[in-house]
């Protein structure tokens, strides 16, 4: 039986990669060779190999892996048995000396180590900066190769958590030894090598391409001598004790490197080093007498974890911190042995990503909504204040601030509602200033109801403080039975600093009629347990996203264009089409979607990239996203779990554009087919050069809608929405008015419209478009136009659905 097995997984097992391995073989040293296919994780290749290995000892590595050094497996074992470690790994950074010295030098090593353990923690007082006095047990590992005892493989096998279905052998090999270090306290160790042969002759290790960024990443993350790692593991242990959930998401943040890398200096000063420049962090807190105790800090900015244990040592102060720069934060956590308060939750870290405006943007809005949502439930004060890494990234931090202390002022503010409220309005419709909603109220007013129409901006920076107290005061004292909102209209914005949550404070009936996909603001807000809405999809699809509780009501026609056509109604257009290219943001999404996968994910596959920057024609650039989209949400799903919102927003966006490629592309398509189409919308038809200038017809006011529609013998409707399963709201328009309608499939037609014969035409993609609209043009039935008019007219405008709403909320 042999003493050792070599493992070794890829994509070409007897390419010239794998002949140093195979070389190998010998009475001692069996090879297991796994081949790799696109689509199966690494993970289960190699646990299927480990599965068959026979040797008592087992060395992992990866293809780009060729030693030098004559019985290299012996080495292993001798360390590893001479050592304190159950595994062993290697670091390509530091050049080999001859190999009595590198024993000598292990083994005094291990000998430190054994003493210090011997001793146990206790002799490290907790909390105590440590000096230059500790041990240097080097713990890096850079994922070429891990050596351990096949039962050491058996015990703990190597896990998927975390990794795509495109990671390398390397990249699983540092998660696999980075958890076993980390959650199953697996000591490990390291042999040297270097990256160039010695000039000398002497034996070496020759690691070619070794991946920098994980190598970086997972040096500036690994506590670098045994003692921090044994108060590293006390504090992640204590976060996972509080919070289940978040543990896995704070590690994660955690094994990144966000820009700064940090050097702990002495017990007040850090070193925080961008490319050439240094900035230190000092923390000297003389007003700290002067707070009190009892309270909650919302400490923006962790500095050098002074201040944060001496708030902890005055009498239960709870302190939330938040932190942007995850090196800075794992750097203290080696130092500072705050388990239990990490465990009763009385400290708490905010590490949220970063990395692009988008990314930014989110990790501001969630921060700010997570710091709300304890602040709701403290009955503590609460002091916002500045810690001394602040400056490292003031324009974040301001954003949070402003956030808060409005959150607060406001909160404050709402108390003088209590005695005022009164019921003045039977419903009151909030909305920005949009025809369907206006419609709507103007429904319930000819219902007979008291009805406000509360139009409201659109866009958050169009309101100041006092606009939204103003607007707040509106709706929270002239009350109303039923407060019905466009998605959430007034509540919903991008914007943290006018974003907290204020439902609560709407007294009867609140709804929300949700209209378009909720952008990533509301779905961070969907945590919020003082929401009291309820929630209404205009497509099925999007229960999945809305809370629970949520029910389907289909969108419908707007009175104004219940008009039945007259035959005298003269053709204007063969063909029409009314909207947006959305081009521009088609553009914009694909690159923030690319800069997050390069960044967060591990890089993008090159034939992402170029699929999606460099593409040919809206027509190719739909199809590829079809191919691509389920490879893409793999790699965005291995994120689910640490950063649910990013997640969420990078689904949503290219969803976005996979919608707008295919408006633009079908479009595309009729014109190189020689089928001209009459488009009504913005100039980047013409200046993308999807149509020609003498067809593009502008903007068209929705007064002018139904004599388009009438006098098209063909309207196309082309769907652009983030997920949606039902009819877009401008197809019951164009029927409402007796419009020949053309639109691509959507699933709930067939709920709307049971009869195959009785509804609108419908094409399921790109390749039907052009047959699909030939055969309408030539579909000259204006009786079957007329007959699904008068149904349209009959079950699904607008009165209709104010009436559902008054029969299931004001009847009762």
């Amino acid at each position: 039986m042999p003493k050792f097995s070599i493992v070794f997984a890829s994509f070409n097992p007897l390419g010239e990669a794998s002949s140093w391995i195979c070389q190998q073989e010998s009475d001692q040293v069996e090879v297991v060779i796994a081949q790799l296919e696109e689509g199966v994780c690494v993970a289960d290749v190699l646990n299927q190999a480990l599965s068959v290995v026979q040797g008592e000892y087992v060395a992992i590595v990866d293809e780009s892996l060729k030693v030098g050094v004559p019985h290299w497996l012996e080495l292993f074992q001798a360390h590893l048995e001479s050592a304190p470690y159950q595994m062993l790994g290697l670091s390509g950074f530091e050049q080999l000396s001859q190999q009595d010295a590198i024993s000598e030098s292990l083994v005094r090593v291990s000998e430190q180590v054994a003493s210090a353990s011997g001793t146990g923690l206790a002799a490290f007082p907790p909390n105590r900066f440590l000096g230059d006095t500790h041990i240097k047990e080097v713990v890096m590992i850079d994922g070429r190769c891990i050596f351990a005892s096949r039962a050491i493989f058996k015990a703990f096998p190597i896990a998927d958590k975390g990794l795509s279905e495109k990671s390398t052998i390397a990249e699983t090999l540092l998660h696999y030894q980075l958890h076993l270090a980390l959650e199953r306290s697996q000591a490990q160790g390291v042999l040297l090598g270097v990256s160039h042969e010695v000039a000398d002759g002497s034996p070496w290790l020759n690691l070619e391409n070794v991946p920098q960024n994980w190598a970086e990443c997972y040096q500036h993350f690994l506590p670098l001598d045994a003692l921090q790692l044994s108060i590293w593991r006390f504090n992640i242990s204590a976060v996972a004790s509080f919070e289940p959930e978040a543990a896995e998401q704070f590690l994660y943040l955690l094994s990144r490197t966000n820009g700064f890398r940090f050097q702990y200096r002495d017990h007040n000063r850090v070193s925080a080093i961008k490319g050439d420049q240094i900035a230190l962090v000092v923390d000297h807190f003389n007003e700290l007498e002067s707070l009190p105790e009892g309270d909650t800090f919302v400490l923006c900015g962790a500095g050098t974890g002074l201040l944060i244990q001496q708030l902890l040592d005055r009498h239960q102060n709870e302190v939330l911190v938040v932190e942007p720069e995850y090196g800075l934060i794992c750097e203290l956590l080696k130092y500072y042995d705050w388990s239990d308060a990490l465990s009763e939750g009385r400290l708490r870290f905010f590490p949220l990503m970063s990395g692009s405006p988008e990314t930014d943007q989110i990790t501001i809005t969630q921060t700010t909504r997570l710091l709300q949502f304890v602040l709701d439930k403290n009955q503590r004060v609460t002091h916002v204040i500045r810690g001394y890494s602040y400056h490292l990234n003031a324009p974040w931090f301001r954003n949070i601030e402003q956030g808060l202390v409005q959150y607060l002022n406001q909160r404050e503010f709402t108390n003088g509602w209590v005695n005022r409220r009164t019921q003045v309005y039977d419903v009151t419709v909030v909305s920005p200033n949009c025809s369907i909603f206006s419609n709507l109220a103007q429904c319930f007013n000819d219902l007979g109801l008291r009805t406000r129409l509360f139009n409201v901006p659109d866009k958050a920076d169009q309101l100041t403080v006092d606009n939204t107290r103003q607007l707040l005061t509106q709706l929270a004292v002239d009350g109303s039975k039923l407060t019905l909102c466009r998605n959430r209209s007034f509540f919903e914005t991008e914007n943290v600093k006018k974003a907290a949550s204020f439902e609560r404070f709407i007294d009867g009936h609140l709804v929300n009629w949700w209209w378009d996909i909720p952008n990533v603001a509301s779905f961070i807000d969907f945590n919020d347990p003082t929401n009291n809405s309820d929630n209404i999809a205009f497509a099925v699809d999007m229960l999945d996203v809305l809370p629970s509780g949520a029910h389907w009501l289909p969108p419908a026609a707007n009175v104004k264009f219940c008009i039945e056509r007259e035959a005298s109604t003269p053709w204007l257009f063969d063909i029409s089409f009314v909207g947006q290219s959305r081009i521009p943001l088609l553009k914009n999404n694909i690159a923030a979607l690319l800069k997050f996968l390069n960044y967060h994910c591990g890089g993008v596959p090159e034939e992402f990239a170029a699929k999606l920057a460099d593409f040919s024609s809206y027509i190719s650039l739909y199809h590829d996203m079809e191919q691509l989209k389920p490879d893409i949400f793999a790699v965005l799903d291995a994120l689910a779990v640490v950063a649910p919102a990013h997640v969420y927003y990078y689904k949503y966006i290219f969803n976005m554009a996979k919608t707008a490629a295919f408006r633009v592309g079908a479009i595309e398509k009729l014109f190189a087919e020689g089928i001209s189409v009459a488009v009504f919308g913005d100039a980047a038809w013409v200046e993308e050069g999807v149509i020609p200038e003498e067809f593009f017809h502008g903007l068209i006011a929705p007064s002018d809608l139904p004599k388009l529609y009438q006098g098209s013998k063909v309207n196309l409707n082309l769907n652009f929405m983030q997920v949606s399963s039902t009819v877009n709201p401008k197809v019951f328009d164009i029927l409402a008015c007796d419009g020949a309608v053309v639109t691509d499939y959507r699933p709930e037609i067939e709920a709307l419209f049971p009869d195959p014969n009785f509804r609108p035409i419908c094409f399921n993609d790109l390749d039907e478009v052009v047959p699909t609209v030939i055969n309408a043009l030539n579909f000259r039935n204006l009786d079957h136009w007329r007959a699904l008019g008068n149904a349209i007219r009959c079950k699904h405008t607008l009165l209709h659905r104010a009436q559902w709403f008054i029969d299931s909320y004001l009847s009762k």
